[in-house]
């Protein structure tokens, strides 16, 4: 019995933590390789000046000074680090008022047998506008409510991953409103809700696959819990019966309302007043208020329960920091620029479509390396637009390329923080993650090959 335990050690999938720090370790090894290389900047916009590559003496970064770059890592991510503590904070006071509970446990008693197929896509849909609208990072603390809808539904932790994670990195990928799309609407002088029809047709479309793939899961978990590649389900101690005499009160739902309140009011300020992250962080302290208000809580006992879940995300944390390395190793050795102008070489002699389909691909593989999609703005639309206008590819198939690459590998990529700490949140194995996830990336890829293949073959935007 020894032996069999040491072996399911040996094979064990490291922790997310593990894969990041060898990532981390592979880019140092990858600076000493790949050659360094500068692109001239535009000194008005800041952007890249496309015919300006040229290679510069090599800067290595090793691991030993990458080991060194945390600190740094650290405290570049200050503002990330708050925004999540302040949102941790504010989910587990209100988890620990057992309203999420018991409006769960009401909706599941008043729909019976159709819990599962009404109750999880309205959520879903949701979460994929909440996305698409008032979207950020910070939204991944809504796993944990996740944990819980899945313990009362007899589900795994990686189902509660697929119904809180899953539509909203959806929702941005495809969202006709994100910050990162009016962005590049604005590289390609484009209008900000430009081609407005084909996008919300296209959000619609894969919230709805995302939806099925979802609910596909999850009735296979119900018809056997063997079913589940955690091998494990989280089990409801109550009943059908117990459901029934679960009381719905006025402050429950209230206290679950503001859950969602800041980031509505965070979307509407955004669009309306030009509203940050420091505004959300207030409404998130000012809904922490009037929860401990709203359930008769003493002062101390809402400062106890703020930082109890504020607590919780320092590990979530700690895996901002190690992204951010990752990404200064690729910046700081210069090797970043070398990978692109590369690409944009070869991508160059593919043809329009092929082309159009070639930057998607491009846009992908490179947002395993750096999944954030504001920092690659700069870098890649500048080297992409030249060659899109040459070769014929419209400036709205274009911003669809980058987009739709840019999103996809957010379900894949370690180097996500986003990802990563939500694998640590919901306390799910990398690779079972994947080998989730996988079919449905994978599905995604060849579906947005073939929509920006037909809509560059009709000169969509023309």
């Amino acid at each position: 019995m020894n032996t069999t335990g040491k072996s399911r050690r040996q094979i064990a999938f490291p922790h997310v933590m593990l894969i990041m720090i060898g990532l981390i370790v592979v880019l140092s090894i990858l600076s000493y390789i790949v050659p360094a290389g500068l692109y001239d900047t535009d000194p008005a916009t800041g952007s890249v000046i496309p015919s300006s590559f040229h290679f510069v003496e090599q800067n290595p970064i090793s691991p030993l000074d990458a080991l060194f770059m945390l600190y740094d890592g650290i405290t570049q991510s200050g503002a990330m680090f708050a925004l999540i503590m302040v949102m941790g904070g504010m989910i587990n006071m209100i988890i620990s008022t057992k309203a999420v509970e018991r409006i769960i446990d009401y909706a599941l008693y008043r729909l019976k047998d159709k819990g599962l197929t009404v109750l999880v896509p309205i959520i879903m849909v949701l979460i994929a506008l909440m996305g698409t609208l008032a979207g950020n990072d910070a939204m991944i603390t809504f796993i944990i409510i996740g944990l819980v809808l899945a313990k009362r539904m007899n589900l795994d932790r990686i189902a509660a991953m697929s119904i809180f994670y899953l539509p909203y990195i959806t929702g941005q990928m495809v969202g006709p409103t994100t910050v990162i799309l009016v962005m590049v609407h604005e590289d390609c002088g484009l209008p900000t809700l430009a081609g407005l029809g084909v996008r919300v047709v296209l959000w619609v479309c894969v919230t709805a696959f995302c939806i099925f793939y979802t609910m596909r899961y999850c009735k296979k978990l119900l018809q056997d819990p063997k079913n589940s590649i955690l091998g494990e389900i989280e089990r409801n101690d109550g009943d059908a019966a117990g459901f029934a005499e679960a009381e719905l009160r006025v402050s429950d739902v209230l206290s679950a309302s503001f859950m969602l309140i800041p980031f509505l009011l965070y979307g509407i300020g955004t669009a309306a007043f030009g509203w940050g992250l420091s505004e959300l962080v207030g409404f998130a302290l000012a809904a922490c208020v009037i929860v401990a208000f709203l359930n008769h809580w003493s002062p101390n006992e809402f400062a106890q329960r703020f930082m109890s879940g504020a607590g919780e995300m320092g590990g979530v944390c700690m895996l901002v920091g190690f992204g951010r390395v990752a990404g200064m190793v690729l910046s700081q050795s210069c090797i970043i620029n070398t990978i692109s102008y590369g690409a944009v070489q070869l991508i160059d002699g593919l043809g329009t479509a092929g082309s159009a389909v070639g930057m998607f691909v491009f846009t992908t593989l490179f947002n395993f390396l750096m999944p954030n999609g504001l920092a690659k703005i700069p870098i890649l639309m500048p080297l992409f637009i030249p060659v899109g206008d040459v070769l014929g590819i419209t400036r709205q198939v274009l911003a669809m390329c980058y987009q739709l690459g840019d999103g996809l590998t957010n379900f894949l990529t370690p180097m996500s923080t986003v990802l990563a700490s939500g694998l640590m949140i919901a306390n799910v194995n990398y690779g079972k993650w994947i080998k989730y996830i996988l079919p449905y990336a994978l599905a995604l890829l060849v579906f947005n090959g073939v929509v920006i293949t037909v809509l560059q073959m009709v000169s969509w935007g023309v």
